[in-house]
């Protein structure tokens, strides 16, 4: 796969299903699982931001600065966001 370019975007997500298996804080890092209803799950991590996960609850908005990258982690490889910062709307 091709390298992304590092282009920050705002993105507004809905998270619906919040729980164990969709939000993850682990020690310093945020880990999401964005389910964009029909269109399937995107993941999504926030460096440094793990303290951050007591801002997120079921049937949230949150609007997300961050930009694609590519994952690359037991030998596979996958698309995700890697989130800047967010907000909840």
């Amino acid at each position: 796969m091709a390298p992304f370019p590092e282009i920050s975007f705002v993105l507004t997500a809905e998270l619906g299903m919040l729980d164990d298996q969709f939000l993850l804080s682990i020690i310093y890092h945020l880990f999401l699982l964005i389910d964009e209803r029909k269109r399937g799950r995107i993941e999504a991590i926030g460096f440094g931001l793990g303290e951050r996960a007591g801002e997120l609850h079921p049937d949230i908005s949150l609007e997300i600065v961050g930009h694609v990258a590519e994952n690359h982690w037991n030998g596979r490889s996958t698309v995700q966001i890697e989130i800047k910062d967010f907000k909840t709307a």
